[in-house]
């Protein structure tokens, strides 16, 4: 959990900002990989609001970021005054390669930049391809003199070579291709081409009207929180993506980012259980206090709500953070690798005594599974609040996180029948933030 004061974000195209959607400032941009390093761009005249101040400048403009860039951010590649408007641009990329450019084309009229289209392309490092292909081959039949084999060191372009370089091209931009998707959960990577479905998965109703430059934004932001929620640049981009103003926090060592996950202040979160039923209650309406001490005093709950399972039977029962059939990628607690990591909360029961044990199920940034903690002590509840937790290797210092550890889940295990459950007290704690 964290607290965090505001301060005033500058202005800029990634929050709001539509394409354009009408014949003035059109230009039609598009962006053609051609070749190895090289991307052709092509647009038409564009045609300004004859309502407006008349453009006076104009500028090519290309961005690595994942959005697109106006003019005062981004590269630009070209421009000049309104009069000396070009319709087309190669764009030779050496200092990037295997990645997706963002191309945008923008109009100064003295006092805004104004959008004029969008366009995105991959380059393509040359990785030897025909050179490997061709190695294969007879020399004879990629160098020839009137149609008569040679078969000398080098290759003439002739039909066979030309052939053979496309495919070879293709090849290579289809294992970019591949690449990108592979790392699509990074904002900087994602293809323009997954835009529309991104947005829907982070929730939001994909509507092409908002245009390629919004729904990138939404894209890049929900990517960034999905990624490194949990983090300094998590909160940040949270803050800055819902109110437009940047943040100014501190962080805690609490890293189950859901208040209710955490406390079941006003609802049973994202936890889910393998059977019976889970619901919020209060305090005052189970005629129960609230457990003391509590160890995060900077970060205390509301000590209003409080978890309660009610379950039939001796079977155990399984409470999952989170619930299973939700994405470990997208709602799971962010951790790092090679980490100390404790869980901890409260309990006791109703009428019967219970018990109740947990332990901590890794997963990589792909939602795979590398396995679980050693179950912690157990606990037989009483009447009265008692702390249980996962297990550590000495006193509370928790359990290290597997390498390539990105996300995690917590699991409670507790035998039937009614118990009350707060875990507000410590959530998942990284200890080594605690010293």
């Amino acid at each position: 959990m964290s607290k965090y004061g505001t301060n005033r974000y500058g202005s800029g195209i990634r929050y709001g900002v539509n394409s354009v959607v009408s014949v003035y400032y059109q230009s039609n941009i598009i962006a053609v990989s051609s070749n190895y390093q090289t991307v052709n761009l092509y647009w038409n005249n564009i045609s300004p609001d004859p309502a407006d101040i008349a453009p006076t400048h104009w500028a090519l403009v290309k961005s690595y970021t994942g959005t697109l860039d106006d003019p005062t951010k981004g590269i630009i590649l070209d421009g000049g005054t309104f009069s000396t408007l070009k319709t087309f641009y190669t764009d030779i990329n050496i200092d990037r390669e295997d990645l997706e450019i963002s191309y945008s084309i923008w109009l100064f009229n003295g006092v805004t930049w104004i959008f004029c289209g969008s366009a995105y392309a991959i380059t393509i490092a040359d990785k030897n391809s025909l050179f490997k292909i061709s190695s294969w081959l007879p020399k004879a039949w990629l160098n020839s003199t009137s149609g008569v084999g040679e078969g000398l060191s080098y290759n003439e372009y002739n039909s066979l070579v030309t052939t053979l370089g496309v495919f070879s091209f293709m090849y290579d931009y289809m294992r970019v291709q591949g690449s990108l998707l592979l790392n699509s959960l990074n904002p900087f990577y994602t293809p323009s081409a997954l835009l529309k479905y991104k947005p829907t998965s982070l929730g939001f109703t994909y509507e092409a009207a908002l245009g390629d430059i919004y729904n990138r934004s939404l894209s890049s932001t929900g990517n960034i929180i999905n990624s490194y929620k949990g983090t300094v640049l998590g909160i940040k981009a949270y803050t800055t993506a819902l109110t437009h103003w940047n943040a100014q926090y501190t962080l805690g060592h609490n890293m189950m980012l859901d208040y209710n996950d955490c406390s079941f202040e006003e609802s049973t979160g994202r936890w889910g259980v393998s059977a019976g039923t889970l619901t919020k209650a209060t305090y005052i309406a189970e005629g129960i206090s609230a457990p003391a001490p509590f160890v995060d005093i900077l970060y205390p709950p509301k000590n209003v709500g409080v978890g309660k399972l009610n379950t039939t039977g001796a079977n155990i029962v399984t409470m999952s953070l989170p619930a299973s059939g939700l994405d470990v990628k997208t709602v799971g607690i962010p951790v790092k690798e090679n980490t100390r990591y404790l869980f901890s909360g409260w309990a006791r029961h109703d009428t019967v005594g219970k018990i109740i044990f947990a332990n901590i199920t890794w997963y990589d940034q792909f939602g795979n599974s590398l396995g679980t903690t050693a179950t912690g002590p157990r606990l037989y509840t009483t009447t009265a609040f008692q702390e249980f937790s996962t297990a550590s290797d000495s006193g509370r210092n928790g359990k290290l996180s597997p390498l390539r550890a990105v996300f995690a889940k917590v699991n409670v295990s507790v035998y039937s029948n009614i118990f009350i459950l707060n875990d507000s007290i410590d959530g998942i704690l990284d200890t080594s933030v605690l010293g």
